[in-house]
């Protein structure tokens, strides 16, 4: 082959990476969950336990972040806030003593604290996508985070699938974690949910048996398997390896 042909050829492998890279990189993109822009509080005291808040949140999944917070335990407060300070968060905060969960849901659009476990109308979570992934995650105690995703063929929310991770405390640079797909093991009394087929989604930040914990979250989303346009371009690499090869030979 003449170095002519030689460098077309490199060329044309050259744009066609590029077009199948890009190709994959479609196909595989992450989906958001929230990554919490728009403002949200909500505080339960030992007076108050119980707390509920919806509001509108175009980066949310759904188009609106439900949230509510559970006190069992302690005698000042409990509070998750979105964005509380600029910082495009999901801060959990226990007071000292304070022990319970705080839940966040995106169901769609209903303004109820009630889980409407079809209202995301199947959203397809799985094609493409393998995982759940949790970045910028603190937590100075010990406390547990679960997911759990609901059928959104079944309306009682008796399909569904949760996975949790468990806090081991003195997390206090900003870790991502992933929840893969094949972690949700514990399924609902009519069994696991379909995740190309969503309609609720529920994430639970607990600590029900130490008081005080403290967790920060910096967004949520379902994300690819291990990226194949990175292995694609990696052995398109080589090929191009192997030409340049041939032609500083010649």
């Amino acid at each position: 082959m003449t170095t002519t042909k030689i460098r077309n050829t490199l060329a044309k492998v050259v744009i066609l990476c590029c077009f199948l890279g890009l190709t994959l990189q479609a196909n595989a993109a992450s989906i958001l969950i929230d990554d919490f822009v728009t403002t949200q509080s909500i505080t339960a005291t030992a007076s108050s336990p119980n707390a509920f808040s919806s509001v509108a949140a175009a980066e949310a999944l759904g188009g609106e972040r439900d949230m509510e917070l559970q006190l069992t335990g302690g005698f000042t407060s409990l509070t998750l806030s979105a964005n509380p300070f600029g910082g495009e968060l999901l801060v959990h905060d226990s007071g000292a003593t304070v022990t319970g969960s705080s839940v966040t849901v995106w169901d769609g659009l209903d303004n109820a604290a009630a889980i409407d476990y079809t209202g995301l109308g199947g959203v397809d979570l799985a094609t493409g996508q393998d995982s759940f992934l949790l970045t910028g995650v603190v937590a100075d105690l010990t406390g547990a985070i679960s997911l759990t995703v609901y059928d959104a063929s079944d309306a009682t929310g008796g399909t569904s699938s949760t996975a949790s991770i468990s806090l081991p405390g003195g997390i206090l640079a900003p870790t991502d974690m992933t929840l893969p797909y094949a972690s949700f093991t514990t399924f609902g009394s009519n069994g696991a949910a379909d995740f190309s087929n969503v309609g609720a989604l529920k994430l639970e930040i607990s600590n029900t048996t130490s008081g005080s914990l403290d967790v920060i979250i910096g967004s949520v989303s379902a994300v690819p398997e291990p990226n194949s346009a990175v292995l694609f371009f990696a052995a398109a690499g080589l090929m191009i390896g192997r030409i340049r090869r041939r032609m500083s030979v010649r």
